[in-house]
């Protein structure tokens, strides 16, 4: 019993130590009720250091609301200097607000440099509008030499409208030929394909019955593919 009552002891000394809600004060020692108030303070600080909601300011001292304070505007800073919607400019020192100032008019212009959704033209310096300017209509002239349905022509010179159009009838003169004949073989109910293929067949592939129906197309190089009855795979 001596060797049990020790353990659970311990045991108890350690869940205190680490503040655990099982822990029991009254079997503490006064020298284990001292060391554990010792750890119980350092973790409420290191929590009002970190900003976390269980801190409990009565039991910093004067010192520590200092410092505690002091990493609280460190982190609304940094909040700020990211654009992050907990930022409290209020409480910027006129240097702070200086710095948030200019990097969120940098982020600014990267965004509208990029043509995000987020940008605000209004912000922008006349010499910043005019790079903005300038990398937008270069990134609508690139959609439309793709020939991309988001390109917008009324946006082009005439010498790269003219461009476009050169690489539009490039495009249609390599494009396969169009079909001259319309398949015969419709999927529907089970039957033969056009190809000789049946519903039910065998695949020698795959061993497996025949069962999905697969209507004639053209590949890219023109070349016809008629209609056929596949196995699942």
């Amino acid at each position: 019993m001596t060797k049990v009552n020790l353990v659970e002891q311990e045991r108890n000394f350690s869940a205190c130590l680490s503040g655990y809600q099982n822990c029991q004060p009254q079997s503490l020692s006064p020298d284990q009720q001292l060391r554990v108030t010792t750890a119980a303070n350092e973790r409420n600080l290191r929590a009002c250091l970190a900003g976390y909601s269980n801190c409990q300011q009565s039991g910093l001292t004067a010192e520590q609301r200092v410092a505690t304070e002091a990493r609280a505007r460190e982190r609304n800073l940094s909040a700020c200097l990211q654009g992050y919607s907990t930022c409290r400019e209020d409480i910027l020192t006129q240097e702070e607000r200086v710095s948030v100032g200019t990097r969120r008019a940098e982020r600014n212009l990267s965004a509208c440099l990029a043509g995000y959704s987020s940008c605000r033209p209004g912000e922008l310096s006349a010499d910043q509008q005019s790079k903005v300017a300038a990398i937008t209509h270069e990134r609508n002239y690139s959609k439309c030499l793709a020939l991309s349905p988001t390109c917008n022509t009324q946006d082009l010179t005439a010498d790269e409208v003219e461009k476009v159009q050169k690489k539009r009838d490039e495009l249609a003169a390599r494009s396969p030929p169009q079909p001259t004949h319309i398949p015969t073989f419709v999927p529907g109910s089970p039957g033969c394909a056009e190809n000789g293929s049946c519903y039910g067949d065998v695949s020698t592939i795959t061993g497996l019955p025949k069962t999905i129906a697969v209507s004639g197309y053209y590949r890219r190089d023109g070349t016809y593919v008629r209609g056929h009855y596949r196995s699942r795979r």
